[in-house]
């Protein structure tokens, strides 16, 4: 299944494609993960109702890292509180010992938000 690499109508001086900003395009659960060249290895974890969940290894450090990416958000009010609310209680556990930190990635998909889960080792 063949992925858009089109970002926007081209800008004076602007990358148009994803290759060109570094990142690659990979479909998981029927989902398109844009993800920057360093993450290798993409595995799918597992979905639920607001999301999916993918594992990913750095090239740099190594370290193997969750993403999950929360789907619709911006659909309905309810869905919006519902990802607040889920954010939220990831941040809380933020510092557990089987949480090392969660960091919210930027991205260019109007009505997804992924976040960055990494584990200890």
């Amino acid at each position: 299944q063949e992925v858009s690499n089109v970002l926007f109508p081209s800008l004076e001086g602007q990358p148009t494609t994803y290759s060109d900003r570094g990142y690659q395009s990979h479909i998981l659960f029927n989902h398109v993960f844009h993800l920057e060249n360093r993450w290798s290895g993409l595995r799918e974890l597992g979905q639920g109702a607001y999301g999916l969940v993918i594992s990913a290894q750095d090239s740099l450090s190594g370290e193997t890292i969750a993403i999950k990416m929360l789907t619709r958000v911006f659909d309905k009010a309810i869905l919006a509180r519902r990802c607040l609310r889920e954010i939220t209680l990831l941040r809380h556990l933020n510092g557990h010992e089987n949480v090392s930190s969660i960091e919210l990635c930027p991205s260019d998909l109007p009505d997804s938000i992924f976040l960055q889960i990494r584990l200890p080792a």
